[in-house]
């Protein structure tokens, strides 16, 4: 007993160091120095709300686009194909918003658990989701397997409670990778995982990861390597893989980026 928790403990301090400690010592400069303004100025807490709301929901409209590419329109087909597609894509951006709200609301009375994820999961792809997936699933575009659907639970379980070892920034990115890799659905999961990891960053006062349409190719690699790097590294080692490193550089980055658009609006650069 001792020693799984001294092993979780040190896998906790490894993980606290997901990514480059400059760049994470650059964010928390920039969080301090944010909520040092907002703390003296009722306009900028008023402004700052604003732009908050606008890099979310450029974060959940891109986070779709990922798995519907708006760039399907613009292929040789018929106006009919067109609009069906178009109307697909409304469609399905208003249950990416109904989750969102719908997860906002809930997520601190809810915090990480099973009816969380399953309920924005279930809002994201109401006619197909409503309950953990009962069958095995592939990863699109990888050979990895992920999970069989008895272990589901559990490693849900797992990972809600590794993620609680961890700074908000890391936990949230944690949840975003470990969400894709264990695949608890049959559908959805990537729109799942995005706005998992965008509400544990948004419910703490950072901004969100915005993962344009344009990075799509970029990214799946990124995500594919990286649960690649989970499941082959040595189980025992406390130590994070390469390849997750990279994804999550990716990501801390894009919160780095976020930081920079709402302070330069908020100075009125």
């Amino acid at each position: 007993m001792v020693t799984q928790y001294l092993n979780s403990v040190r896998r906790a301090i490894v993980r606290s160091q997901m990514f480059d400690p400059d760049l994470r010592k650059d964010i928390s400069r920039k969080q301090a120095y944010l909520e040092d303004k907002l703390e003296k100025c009722d306009f900028a807490l008023a402004v700052h709300g604003q732009i908050l709301d606008a890099l979310n929901s450029e974060a959940n409209n891109h986070s779709l686009r990922i798995e519907i590419p708006k760039s399907q329109l613009y292929k040789q087909i018929s106006a009919k194909e067109r609009l069906d597609i178009a109307r697909h894509i409304k469609d399905c951006q208003e249950n990416v918003r109904a989750a969102w709200l719908w997860g906002k609301s809930e997520y601190e009375k809810a915090n990480l658990c099973d009816e969380l994820v399953i309920g924005l999961a279930s809002r994201i792809e109401p006619d197909f989701i409503h309950s953990y997936r009962r069958d095995a699933v592939r990863i699109s575009g990888s050979h990895l397997i992920p999970p069989r659907p008895e272990k589901v639970p559990s490693e849900m379980a797992n990972m809600f409670e590794e993620s609680k070892q961890l700074p908000v920034l890391e936990q949230a990115l944690y949840l975003h990778l470990n969400t894709a890799r264990i695949h608890p659905f049959s559908d959805g999961n990537g729109r799942t995982s995005r706005m998992l990891q965008n509400l544990t960053l948004t419910s703490s006062g950072l901004p969100p990861v915005i993962i344009y349409e344009g990075e799509r190719a970029h990214y799946l690699d990124l995500i594919q390597d990286a649960v690649r790097g989970n499941k082959y590294r040595d189980e025992d080692e406390a130590g994070i893989s390469d390849s997750e490193k990279r994804f999550y550089t990716f990501l801390a980055t894009k919160v780095n980026i976020a930081f920079d658009k709402i302070l330069d609006r908020l100075e009125g650069d």
